[in-house]
């Protein structure tokens, strides 16, 4: 797997253009929303892109969860002006839109990419994330739709190449974004812990995603120069982890309640996890990892003591204090069976498969019903 070059220095951007200069490049895409663009990050982009005589050409026909469709038109774009390189500004959405510019940049434009062998290339793709969250910055997965279906894909292309950490967007984000955002963040750090795919960097990892995460929100809650910059550096730790294992159960199953309720997907990630791990606990019969119970309840211990507690146990219910009492994150109400069972339904399998405690439908309407359980709390 490819390294990144993660920048954080006060000349963070005199470095990414010189790496333009040594290669040449004289075209670059930016791949943002419109309100990125009022942002200092964008404007120090802009500025030294005058700087360099280097042209740079905005692609921001895109939308949360974007559109298949939305892709081709940035290859398009991407295409038409000889591009060499990609910035990528934003969140998750933005993120995933470059990745799969990137990957399908040489493809043939009159076949479905998806129906395509990704080709390695030389595009250089730069990342620089507006939300202390997804960690998507240092991930190789991307997620656009297609006619409602929502397509996953994951290369090694798709990678970004340089990653720059910049504090002063974290600044403009809500009160809520910043609930929801970290507690993805929060999420990937404990499931990537708990994967059947764990290793030692990536457990590494997660330990200091969690120790950080626990450390540093109540002052990136309050908006703090310094808990900004922690918790930025929290969620790539984050992104470099579940890039090694993957998600589980909980990211699985909060997809579903995230479009269904309209909430986002760090709220409905939040919900899930302490339900989760509370069900796993009580549930270490149906350990399906290879490496055996006795080294799903060490990791266990672990996370426990990475988030300041005594036992797991502890753990679950500072994780739903958390949320419930704190964070005040409403539950959304599950009106009848057939939203249920749509939720069930929705769940990836594939993912279901890197969750150390095998997990089927039965246990999968056993948690939903606990998650959506107004009595809780």
């Amino acid at each position: 797997m490819k390294k990144q070059i993660v920048l954080n220095q006060d000349n963070k951007y005199q470095q990414l253009f010189k790496c333009f200069r040594n290669n040449e490049i004289n075209n670059i895409l930016i791949v943002c929303g419109k309100h990125c663009q009022k942002l200092i990050v964008f404007q120090n982009i802009k500025k030294l892109c005058e700087e360099d005589n280097i042209s740079m050409y905005i692609f921001d026909e895109f939308q949360a969860n974007p559109k298949y469709e939305a892709v081709c038109n940035g290859v398009k774009l991407f295409r038409e002006h000889n591009c060499k390189a990609i910035i990528a500004i934003g969140g998750g959405s933005a993120m995933d839109v470059a990745k799969c510019i990137k990957m399908f940049c040489y493809m043939d434009e009159t076949e479905h990419f998806f129906k395509q062998k990704i080709l390695s290339n030389e595009v250089l793709l730069a990342a620089i994330p507006t939300t202390a969250g997804t960690g998507a910055e240092s991930t190789r997965f991307a997620v656009i739709y297609y006619e409602g279906e929502k397509l996953s894909v994951s290369d090694d292309c798709g990678l970004p190449d340089v990653v720059i950490l910049e504090t002063s967007s974290l600044k403009e984000l809500s009160e809520y974004q910043r609930k929801v955002t970290a507690l993805d963040a929060l999420a990937h750090g404990i499931e990537s812990y708990w994967s059947a795919n764990s290793t030692e960097e990536s457990r590494n990892l997660s330990k200091d995603t969690i120790s950080g995460f626990f450390l540093f929100y109540k002052g990136y809650l309050l908006n703090q120069e310094k808990e900004n910059r922690e918790m930025l550096l929290v969620a790539n730790m984050a992104g470099r982890a579940i890039n090694i294992t993957q998600t589980t159960a909980a990211h699985a199953m909060s997809y579903k309640i995230s479009s269904m309720y309209d909430i986002a997907h760090g709220h409905a990630v939040g919900i899930c996890l302490p339900i989760v791990l509370k069900y796993m606990i009580s549930h270490m019969n149906k350990c399906c990892d290879i490496r055996g119970k006795d080294f799903l309840e060490s990791t266990f211990r672990e996370i426990a003591y990475a988030a300041g507690c005594n036992d797991i146990e502890c753990t679950a219910n500072k994780l739903e204090q958390l949320i419930v009492k704190e964070l005040q994150l409403e539950i959304p109400k599950l009106n009848n069976y057939t939203e249920l069972e749509q939720l069930y339904q929705s769940v990836n399998y594939e993912r279901l498969k890197n969750n150390p405690i095998r997990l089927e439908v039965s246990d999968l309407i056993e948690i939903y019903q606990d998650i959506f359980n107004e009595k809780r709390g």
